[in-house]
């Protein structure tokens, strides 16, 4: 199916309103996440707290449409997947522009000891179920993030790469602890491929263990 543009141009004039906003609502969550995580992990110093990143039209339009050009399928579910992500690269931002800003501004040591990939809520692939399972780990954000492939956040995507002010008293290492416990099992039932790839073939008849809303955790 092949979209005209006028018709996409209109649906980002409709759609862009509600985004800007949600947008909005979700980088006030990120920042009361970072608050309470500094809170509940012992941090001394306050986070910085970065302005909301710059918006644009052409931002949305661009996703849209190549969300439309990409995916003939199921074009419905790709422009869906791309708002949202919209969305939430307001609140992914929050920790990665603090962090930057608190770089800039503080002496060394008084900065993140760590980065983690957490899993918030149903939509997690095998890629960040593998990530996440490595628990505080990571020595940089781009780490947590990407891992060894390269790989950014994808389209229903809701995972976080966030920082970790003290491994010690971090939340998240229960839940970490769970999903290696569910990565070794994958790796022990397909010992013949790739960790990511054991885990894809895993879930396809095992279900992740209950994992929570880890921004609520504080």
């Amino acid at each position: 199916m092949v979209v005209p543009m006028e018709y996409r141009a209109a649906f980002v004039d409709v759609v862009l309103p509600q985004v800007t906003v949600a947008r909005e609502e979700a980088y006030g969550v990120a920042v009361e996440f970072m608050d309470a995580q500094r809170a509940v992990q012992g941090a001394k110093t306050p986070p910085p707290i970065p302005e909301i990143r710059e918006y644009k039209r052409e931002f949305l339009q661009a996703g849209v449409d190549e969300a439309l050009d990409s995916n003939k399928v199921n074009p419905i579910d790709a422009v869906v997947g791309t708002v949202v992500k919209h969305v939430e690269a307001a609140a992914r931002a929050v920790p990665e522009d603090s962090a930057k800003a608190q770089n800039e501004s503080r002496p060394p040591g008084v900065e993140a000891q760590g980065w983690a990939r957490m899993l918030t809520g149903a939509d997690n692939c095998p890629f960040c179920v593998t990530l996440a399972s490595r628990g505080a780990v990571y020595s940089s954000r781009n780490t947590a993030l990407y891992g060894g492939d390269m790989q950014g956040y994808h389209p229903n995507c809701d995972c976080i790469a966030v920082p970790v002010f003290n491994r010690k008293t971090w939340p998240g290492w229960a839940e970490a602890r769970r999903l290696y416990a569910f990565y070794e099992k994958a790796a022990a039932e397909h010992p013949d491929t790739h960790g990511i790839n054991a885990v894809r073939r895993y879930l396809n008849d095992h279900d992740l263990p209950q994992i929570p809303d880890l921004r609520t955790v504080a």
